[in-house]
């Protein structure tokens, strides 16, 4: 029974014991959408102005950003539409806080959120499922004007609860100086990632002749390391943790030597990102937006992570926002969250190197591309959105209940501290994380099928017959 799975209030609350003020009363959907019918859009007369509130965690600059980008939508076709945005500003820079919101029904009418957490508002029937309005012919999104991934990497047991202006791009970055010390040329596509003993060799070169870390990279880097020597997170059925293979010990444990033998590359309560802006390590695998955040003092530019050893892959952060079901016009929140997928706000998503937006024309154009701007080879950013050959460069990671078990098992501090430690041998823990995994999905008796019954039996699914992925 669904009730043996159903995710709880207090689970959604993620055990914090922060207090949100009173509940916030909570507006009635359209009569379109609380009907099922085709969502009928008018334009209304200025006193009729419909609000949309907005509201994302980020720094200063990230804020300074979203506000330009709202006023780039406004212009572009919001105002005409009789549609305002109003930014509202984040309690805190802490997901879990955000989460809070949503438990006491207080989220913004637009809200973005942690790209993992999509998964569990959907089942939590915390927000709304999107496939209608995106496919209404009045109000909805062309998907032809968008890369695929707009439809397919946020999508909830094949169902549309998000909707993504960007995604960033995790690549590897390197010390121009350093590389030309050492007499390496960086590869300047995906197509021609360093395999991965080269890779290995290159880093104890930069190392030797730098005096510096060779590489730096944060604990998910696990994430393409596994992906690219053809390892996969969990079975098809979802039945089983499947990241133990051979193939994916013997590359971690290149990566694990680097650390713990070698001293090669960095520890992992070393922040890769300031060992990077020190001149302490060589290169670093981060986001795309580590770019306007390295020193003035570093020359850099960006490259492919390696093959390990099949592939050379990667994995995207996507730039999530959602529409509470507390929103008081969920329509108009919708209509206002396409708009920030126009072009006008893209390019400043582009310029402001916070993510490659998923609009083609945007990610294509000046603002994304402009010369002036480094680095030089921004193809590498924006290849993660493609494959090579029949392979994609981006890992499609497993999302739900059993996907958070999976990334929680081999990034969190205790375990992955132990490995890259030289406390646990790489057998260890991957045999480790896996039975942690395997444990949760007996604990919820998971399959493949359960994340679809936990979004018909919660609710979340207000037309299941409307489907993007159909």
């Amino acid at each position: 029974m669904i009730a043996a799975h159903k995710v709880s209030r207090r689970r959604l609350l993620r055990n914090i014991s922060l207090t949100v003020g009173s509940t916030a009363v909570a507006g009635a959907p359209s009569q379109a959408w609380a009907s099922g019918g085709k969502a009928q859009f008018a334009l209304r007369t200025a006193q009729d102005v419909r609000a949309v509130s907005f509201m994302s965690i980020g720094s200063l600059q990230e804020q300074e950003m979203y506000q330009q980008a709202i006023e780039a939508a406004q212009q572009e076709t919001l105002n005409d539409l009789n549609i305002q945005i109003n930014w509202q500003a984040a309690p805190s820079n802490e997901w879990e806080r955000i989460m809070t919101l949503f438990a006491a029904d207080q989220a913004s009418d637009i809200q973005r959120i942690d790209d993992d957490r999509v998964y569990l508002l959907a089942s939590e029937n915390k927000i709304h499922q999107l496939d209608p309005w995106i496919l209404d012919p009045e109000i909805g999104m062309d998907p032809t004007l968008y890369y695929p991934r707009t439809f397919t990497s946020l999508a909830i047991e094949g169902y549309q609860f998000g909707v993504i202006p960007a995604s960033s791009a995790n690549v590897v970055y390197y010390n121009r100086d350093h590389f030309d010390e050492a007499g390496l040329t960086a590869p300047t596509s995906w197509n021609d990632a360093w395999d991965l003993d080269v890779f290995i060799e290159n880093v104890r070169t930069l190392a030797e002749v730098s005096g510096a870390y060779g590489v730096a990279f944060p604990s998910n880097v696990i994430t393409p390391i596994m992906y690219g020597a053809g390892g996969s997170a969990l079975t098809e059925d979802q039945t089983a943790c499947a990241f133990d293979g051979t193939e994916v010990e013997q590359a971690l444990d290149q990566f694990v030597r680097l650390v713990v033998d070698e001293e090669f590359a960095n520890r992992p309560e070393e922040v890769p990102l300031e060992m990077f802006n020190s001149g302490l390590a060589s290169m670093m695998w981060s986001a795309m937006n580590a770019g306007s955040e390295i020193s003035q003092d570093i020359n850099w530019g960006i490259m492919p992570w390696c093959k390990t050893p099949l592939h050379a892959m990667t994995e995207n952060y996507d730039r999530a926002f959602v529409i509470p079901k507390s929103a008081q016009d969920p329509e108009a929140a919708f209509i206002a969250l396409k708009a920030l997928t126009g072009k006008a706000p893209s390019d400043i998503f582009a310029q402001s190197r916070w993510g490659v937006p998923n609009l083609i024309e945007s990610a294509e154009g000046e603002a994304f591309n402009d010369p002036s701007l480094p680095p030089e080879n921004k193809n590498v950013w924006a290849e993660t959105f493609g494959a090579i050959g029949d392979q994609p460069v981006d890992v499609n990671v497993p999302r739900g209940p059993i996907g958070e078990a999976w990334k929680s098992a081999i990034t969190e501090a205790d375990l992955y501290g132990a490995l890259f430690s030289g406390q646990i041998t790489t057998r260890e823990f991957l045999d480790t994380a896996c039975d942690r995994v395997d444990e949760q999905i007996q604990n919820l008796n998971w399959s493949s099928t359960e994340g679809l019954n936990l979004l018909m039996e919660s609710g979340a699914l207000t037309d299941p017959d409307a489907k993007v992925l159909a």
